[in-house]
């Protein structure tokens, strides 16, 4: 018996030894565990350096840059943070070449107006890319200058004629940049502005958006578009939403976490807390990279429940862990900006956020604007106001429109150029209608003079001869209807004849100029009886009227009405929108997207995804169902004493998703498809200039004094003409005195 009780005493004791042994090794596993939860918040609330690669691709560079002849020049501005250090900048050029006429061919890369590469190439054809380091210092400009320069030529007599077609060096879009940066660097509102990548996430809050988030969205989107950026409209993830886990890095100590463990892996994930939302946001994956939000309260709420959700996970895993997950918040996961008309910047996923107050929608667009975006040096600002200024009169100094020098070295071309947006520089429905160019250029080696081109949007509209004196010179060309876009550029085109004296000199360059005295001439718009007459009226206070179901479905309709506002022109500072649920009757140059609008024209007819096109007489020319992602917009004059607009109709059931900005160039109708405009169509009658002279207006106007001007411009021909009309009228003289003596004779 005593044997039995000493043996179950053993036992006993082992079995609690066990048990506490247990016990230990769980305490300390758990100990362990808190430990690495600690410090992994720790390490990811100090990780501010932030990744990107901007290729030329993104910069809308989408086929090969080529360069041929003998001095074939190209600059790219790459995009980055200004006043920022770069932390491991790599240049990757990806570029080819071929050499089909032999001799002499080189290629020098250029990075910020610093030779970095010098190669010349011996082989037919090969590969002429490489990879090189770049300086990482802080640039004030916010650019990368990359430069490329081709030579070649062959050996010849002539030296001016030793140009070829065969020698080409093309630079593939693939070409890019890649380089990191601390996101504490990021100390102001503009400096925000220049880290922006070329495809912008612009975050809303999920479900129906209220009117003023909504209204500063589209407005935001739309000045991010004429910055040249690429808006993706991103509403916060909710609970059922389905995220792509690829891309997404957890760190090891957080995977204890739950909300945290659910994100590793691939593949498809249905969020099912919203613990595993804040989780999103901390670790940033590649669909959620806002960098620019409409802070409202539904935003700040529905960030601020997912926050607190996973606190308490973290808090169940690590009670001591509370001061760590505060600072990680403050460093990654809030939004702020709670004063009204704020514009703030902010820290979201470790990646700097621009934060705009609902009611700011208007004056951060304009704040955004080309002219003042460099004012904003500071992280949170109040803009009550702001707009470009409107031009007043009729006459706009060119040097207004563009801070770039006018002056030129030209060698054998060289271009400058100007840029007049007219939702922002012109009001009042103008446009331009003359352009007065004063240029100079410099005395050649030849007696061949420089000829001046005049291009508007890619417009040959005039070209002159100059006499090369070194004085002002003046170019007067007129701008058609037909030439005028929401946007244009004026670009004067340069070219001379080099000349190396039969290779006894070296061919240089000489100075050109477009001199500050240039100016444009405004005139009315014209009749707005198609999208050429019409746009320019939208860019002043037009009105958007955008349907009430819109507002629950914010992330297809805000990027429509980002496109179709942009290739209308429309002004996001000026702009005002109206829910409707109604027809409309407008009383100022509108927009309609999906809202009927009364006394317009029914050229247009949709029935689900059956599109009904006919001419103004009611003949049906286009009938077809079954259409998909397509939709369809008309320019709409209304009845008498109504004001024109944009009438947008979509097709089908869906909303059509535009992945590209595009223009509304010719014709009174666009059929729309993902990509821009499918086709144009005009169905109004064609209508004759009435400015346009015909040729007997030419004959008929022409004065002796023209004659001066052909003397000058081309004096051979002038003089050969004069001496043959001369050498007639002798002859003429001579055969009538001949007549005259021999009448007399016979008399």
């Amino acid at each position: 018996m005593m044997m039995r009780t000493s043996t179950f005493r053993q036992r006993l004791v082992s079995s609690i030894s066990a048990l506490a042994a247990g016990l230990v090794v769980a305490s300390t596993a758990g100990a362990a565990w808190a430990a690495e939860v600690a410090d992994a918040l720790d390490a990811l609330s100090r990780d501010t350096v932030v990744s990107e690669r901007v290729s030329l691709k993104a910069l809308g560079i989408t086929t090969p840059i080529s360069l041929a002849g003998i001095d074939a020049r190209y600059d790219v501005y790459l995009p980055i943070p200004a006043d920022v250090p770069l932390q491991s900048p790599n240049l990757s050029l990806d570029a080819r070449y071929l050499r089909g006429d032999g001799g002499r061919t080189t290629f020098v890369v250029y990075l910020d107006g610093s030779a970095v590469s010098a190669r010349s190439f011996r082989s037919d054809e090969g590969n002429a890319g490489l990879d090189i380091g770049v300086d990482s210092a802080a640039r004030p400009g916010g650019f990368v200058r990359l430069g490329l320069a081709w030579s070649s030529s062959v050996a010849r007599e002539l030296c001016e004629e030793a140009r070829t077609i065969g020698d080409i060096l093309e630079v593939s879009p693939d070409t890019y940049l890649d380089y990191s940066y601390d996101a504490s660097a990021v100390t102001t509102i503009s400096s925000a502005w220049t880290a922006l990548r070329q495809d912008v996430s612009l975050l809303i809050a999920n479900g129906t958006l209220d009117r003023r988030s909504y209204d500063t969205a589209w407005r935001l989107g739309l000045a991010l578009e004429r910055a040249g950026k690429r808006v993706q409209i991103t509403k916060l993830p909710a609970v059922g939403d389905t995220i792509d886990l690829n891309g997404i890095v957890v760190p090891q100590g957080l995977r204890t976490v739950p909300a945290f463990a659910a994100l590793v892996g691939e593949g498809r994930h249905t969020i099912a807390s919203e613990a595993e939302i804040g989780a999103l946001l901390l670790l940033g994956p590649p669909s959620l990279r806002p960098r620019v939000a409409v802070s409202d309260d539904a935003l700040s709420s529905q960030i601020k429940t997912a926050i607190d959700a996973l606190g308490s996970q973290v808090l169940q895993v690590d009670p001591e862990a509370q001061e760590g997950f505060s600072a990680l918040i403050r460093s990654r996961g809030k939004l702020e900006a709670d004063q009204a008309h704020e514009v703030a910047l902010s820290h979201l996923s470790g990646r700097p956020v621009i934060v705009v107050e609902p009611d700011a929608g208007a004056a951060a667009a304009g704040l955004f604007d080309t002219l003042w975006r460099a004012t904003a040096q500071a992280q949170r600002l109040i803009v009550n106001q702001v707009q470009p200024p409107v031009i007043g009169g009729n006459i706009v100094p060119l040097g207004d429109l563009t801070g770039a020098a006018g002056n030129i070295d030209l060698l054998d071309r060289g271009q400058w150029s100007a840029s007049i947006d007219l939702a922002s520089a012109l009001a009042d429905g103008k446009v331009p209608d003359e352009i007065n160019l004063q240029v100079s250029a410099a005395p050649g080696a030849t007696d061949t003079r420089p000829v001046v081109s005049v291009f508007f949007n890619d417009y040959l509209l005039g070209a002159s001869r100059l006499d090369a004196h070194g004085q002002p010179e003046r170019i007067k060309v007129r701008v058609p209807d037909y030439a005028l876009l929401p946007r244009n550029v004026v670009r004067v085109d340069f070219r001379r004849q080099p000349s190396s004296n039969h290779c006894r000199e070296t061919p240089s360059s000489f100075p050109a100029a477009v001199l500050p005295d240039s100016y444009l001439t405004l005139g009315p718009a014209p009749a707005a009886r198609d999208f050429v007459g019409l746009l320019p009226r939208l860019s002043g206070g037009a009105s958007l009227f955008v349907p009430e179901q819109w507002l629950s479905r914010p992330a297809e309709t805000l990027s429509t009405i980002i496109h179709i506002a942009d290739a209308g022109g429309v002004s996001p500072e000026r702009a005002r929108i109206e829910f409707a649920a109604a027809a409309v009757t407008p009383t100022e140059p509108f927009i309609a997207f999906d809202t009927a609008v009364k006394g317009s024209s029914d050229i247009v007819q949709v029935d689900g995804d059956r599109l009904i096109l006919s001419d103004r007489g009611g003949r049906v020319f286009y009938d077809v169902a079954g259409l998909r992602d397509v939709a369809v917009v008309r320019s709409a004059t209304g009845v008498a004493g109504s004001p024109p607009g944009l009438i947008y109709q979509s097709i089908g059931q869906q909303t059509l998703q535009v992945a590209e900005p595009f223009r509304l160039s010719r014709g009174n109708l666009a059929v729309l498809g993902p990509r821009g405009v499918l086709v144009h169509v005009d169905t109004n009658a064609p209508v004759v200039d009435k400015d346009a002279a015909s040729p007997l207006d030419t004959i008929a106007q022409f004065k002796p004094e023209d004659l001066t001007g052909v003397a000058r411009e081309r004096p051979a021909l002038f003089w050969g003409v004069l001496g043959v009309v001369v050498a007639l009228f002798l002859i003429v003289l001579l055969r009538a005195r001949r007549a005259r003596r021999r009448s007399d004779q016979r008399q």
